[in-house]
């Protein structure tokens, strides 16, 4: 990742992009103001603790305010996507990674943590968490959930790939985005709940974010990363800094892909009857 380590260049000395390869009305004067925004991300620390703010402060106020969390991942989503353009036409593609990285660890790490801590605030906050929660602890106290059965799952993963690939191109990853941090949500609600009320607070907090979802949402990611560079390189300008490691980045978007499907195999009945130890004395497995 040298883009991440070498020392940055000073704006001026960064040439100009090169056209889009479709010509837009405004294209060239929105890649400037991009290029203009990047110069205050320079170096990665500055990256990674604007994603550490735009992962927390959305949630934070939702849960504060007593709005609602319907606002909060489109606010997400809206902050992410104008830093992740200018990174990519500065040609950063791994610092891009980071960046996401650094918004959705953040971002689950505070919802988790209010979900346990301040359950009636995150329930209004987090749309649908206590729905996904009821089927969750379904599943671990009887070991069955439709959304697992093999017929259920892979088209709908299939179709969620296809999405993130072209909903992220067509929207520079608006769309993925805001339905990403809402997907995180009701995951988090489940996990802060569960981890709260579990014998083993470490070993839950590990298992109920399954790590087939981790795997899926690593290689989502991945996938969203390289079709929102490839939008702004047809609609708004091409970086003139190669975008080094595109095989790389493409086959571990596959790799984690692939340990999803792998791992709800392997490791779902394992993780099941884990969690039901855990939680074995809980009154959330109460019937």
């Amino acid at each position: 990742m040298t883009d991440a380590s070498a020392a940055p260049r000073s704006p001026d000395q960064v040439r100009e992009c090169l056209p889009a390869v479709v010509t837009l009305p405004g294209a060239a004067r929105l890649a400037r103001l991009l290029l203009r925004l990047s110069t205050a991300f320079h170096r990665l620390p500055t990256v990674l603790a604007a994603g550490v703010i735009i992962g927390v402060l959305p949630p934070a106020l939702s849960v504060l305010s007593g709005a609602g969390g319907s606002y909060s991942g489109l606010v997400t989503a809206c902050l992410i996507v104008p830093i992740l353009c200018s990174l990519v036409l500065r040609g950063r593609a791994w610092v891009c990674i980071l960046f996401l990285a650094a918004v959705f660890v953040s971002h689950c790490a505070f919802c988790i943590y209010v979900s346990g801590a301040l359950p009636a605030a995150a329930d209004s906050s987090f749309q649908d968490g206590t729905r996904y929660l009821n089927h969750s602890l379904e599943w671990i106290r009887t070991g069955t959930k439709p959304e697992f059965e093999y017929q259920s799952w892979l088209g709908s993963q299939l179709l969620q790939v296809a999405g993130v690939a072209v909903l992220g191109f067509a929207s520079f990853g608006l769309v993925p985005l805001n339905e990403g941090v809402y997907e995180c949500d009701i995951m988090n609600f489940y996990v802060g709940q569960v981890t709260w009320s579990s014998s083993s607070p470490l070993q839950t907090l590990v298992l109920a974010w399954h790590p087939w979802s981790i795997c899926r949402g690593i290689g989502l990611l991945l996938l969203l990363n390289e079709a929102v560079t490839l939008a702004c390189m047809v609609f708004v300008a091409r970086p003139t800094q190669p975008q080094g490691g595109l095989r790389m980045r493409l086959a571990l978007a596959a790799l984690f892909l692939a340990l999803d499907i792998a791992l709800k195999g392997i490791a779902m009945e394992a993780v099941q009857r884990q969690l039901h130890s855990a939680l074995v004395d809980s009154p959330l497995l109460s019937p």
